[in-house]
């Protein structure tokens, strides 16, 4: 019996637990202002128009991570 309750547990515990959800299903675009900058041969710098529901606040940690493919 006390094999079993910690099978049981742990069985119940793995089975209920909240699966991760998906972030590759958020998208959000951004138009790019003309301000673009270099810093090296793998990294631009731009500016973004952020629409007015995104609050961003002084000292605010954040980075938008992508590849764009253009012309």
């Amino acid at each position: 019996m006390r094999k079993f309750l910690p099978f049981i547990f742990c069985s119940f515990m793995a089975v209920s637990s909240p699966a991760q959800e998906d972030s590759a299903s958020i998208v959000r675009a951004f138009p790019i202002t003309s301000y673009i900058l270099t810093l090296n041969d793998s990294t631009i710098l731009v500016q973004l128009e952020m629409p007015e529901v995104v609050k961003l606040y002084k000292n605010q940690l954040g980075m938008l991570v992508g590849k764009y493919e253009g012309d």
